[in-house]
């Protein structure tokens, strides 16, 4: 994995990085302390820029020892990276507190080895003849659609090994100082087999950050969340309320989307061992076996590799605002059909769960009346069955149809799509 450096941003100005140019620690902490001072002192912004170095770097060690590392997320690193694995570039989104803009199989060709376009270009037009026979006379608009269509399932069988390149990344010292000490102290037995993938890109990353001297000595995460989107945790069971956690299949490819959500909290594993892998089979290929198979050979030809239509477990948790927030991007007749598909099956588990947890609540509510509790408890539990209800209503609107089209309120020219014109789901 390469890195540039591209920008640094600091209180007074935008520093442009040429060559091998790089800061000191002590420049960058003169920088933070004096950010800080606006939370100690009643300078205004002109005098605290105007402070003494060494008295603003004295503040910016005692934010280190005192925990209080808000300050450092004041300086934004703005890097150009190429020939990352996409698991390294899932583990590197998985916080909060970052922007990216990488190169889409959708519309840019893949970095690919002779055997493996080979294989591609195989896929491409078998989902290429399929669209042309379940839609035999396509508007002009999905036949412009049909290719990226074809694109985006192909590349569910290539590994997830290969090298992106072209990435815009952008996050604040804070963020890159946590995930230089995660990756430093990275211990492959705490994530899923498909993470020693990233091993060389957090070697390189590492020695990155203290070339560049953008290592801050005590800036540490103490919560030991590491690259939590893949670390492996406790299973936890499905809630339902204005809060929920749910836990469902999709593959690499559909979690590396889903994460991009910055406010949900996700955590995605698949097997360690690649026999045990199952694979997303896009549903246009329902009613044919032969086609099924052809793709099947070659999704077992890499499954060493973890192709990116490998199917693991997102565990997902937010809250309603959140829900209908995810409903919004991707319950669009635009959006990839597997994720399109994936958050109506959740719109409707979110929905039997309400249901479920109301019925639950009803049978303790019911004996409590037999029995005249009127604790506070039981008082809950009615409110809570009121609201569920009223979660139910606002889900229910969104049920099997298109998000912008329930809504009214598309904000294109129209994407095109019939289906999404007509409330109705698409088909491929």
């Amino acid at each position: 994995m390469q890195i540039k450096l591209v920008n640094l941003s600091i209180p007074s100005q935008q520093v442009h990085i040429e060559g091998d140019s790089k800061f000191t620690t002590q420049e960058l902490q003169s920088f933070v302390g004096k950010i800080a001072s606006i939370c100690y002192t009643s300078k205004t912004y002109d005098e605290f820029l105007n402070e003494d170095a060494q008295k603003s770097i004295k503040r910016a060690n005692n934010l280190l020892v005192s925990g209080h590392h808000s300050p450092y997320d004041q300086v934004f690193v703005k890097l150009y990276i190429n020939n990352a694995s996409k698991i390294t570039l899932m583990a590197f989104n998985g916080g909060r507190f970052y922007a990216t803009e990488e190169g889409s199989d959708r519309y840019r060709p893949m970095k690919l080895s002779n055997t493996e376009q080979q294989d591609f270009d195989t896929l491409t037009q078998l989902y290429l003849d399929q669209i042309n026979k379940i839609t035999p006379n396509p508007s002009k608009y999905v036949q412009k659609r049909a290719e990226k269509i074809a694109l985006e399932n192909a590349r569910y069988c290539m590994p997830t090994d290969l090298q992106y390149k072209d990435i815009f990344y952008t996050a604040s010292l804070r963020e890159l100082n946590y995930m230089y000490n995660w990756a430093k102290n990275f211990d492959a037995t705490k994530y899923p087999q498909v993470c020693n993938f990233m091993q060389p890109d957090l070697k390189d990353f590492t020695n990155f950050m203290e070339n560049y001297g953008l290592v801050m000595p005590g800036l540490e995460d103490h919560f030991d969340r590491g690259f939590a989107f893949f670390k492996k945790q406790p299973p936890r069971p499905n809630e339902f309320g204005y809060n929920y956690c749910m836990s469902y299949k999709c593959s690499i490819a559909c979690a590396g989307q889903m994460e991009r959500h910055r406010f949900l909290n996700c955590n995605y594993n698949l097997p360690d061992n690649t026999d045990e892998l199952e694979f997303y089979m896009p549903p246009m290929l329902k009613d044919n076996l032969k086609k099924q198979a052809e793709v099947d050979a070659i999704y077992q030809k890499y499954k060493n590799r973890y192709p990116q239509g490998s199917l693991g477990t997102m565990t997902e948790c937010g809250n309603i605002t959140d829900f209908l927030r995810v409903l919004y991007e991707r319950d669009c007749a635009m959006a990839q059909f597997e994720i399109n598909t994936v958050v109506q099956n959740n719109l409707k588990t979110y929905i039997k769960g309400l249901d479920d947890a109301n019925n639950d609540a009803q049978h303790i509510v019911h004996y409590a009346k037999i029995n005249a509790d009127e604790s506070e408890h039981i008082k809950n539990l009615r409110k809570t069955q009121v609201a569920n209800k009223e979660y139910i209503k606002m889900l229910e609107h969104y049920k099997d149809k298109q998000y912008c089209q329930a809504n009214g309120h598309c904000k294109g020219d129209g994407c095109g799509w019939a289906e999404g014109m007509q409330f109705t789901m698409r088909k491929y």
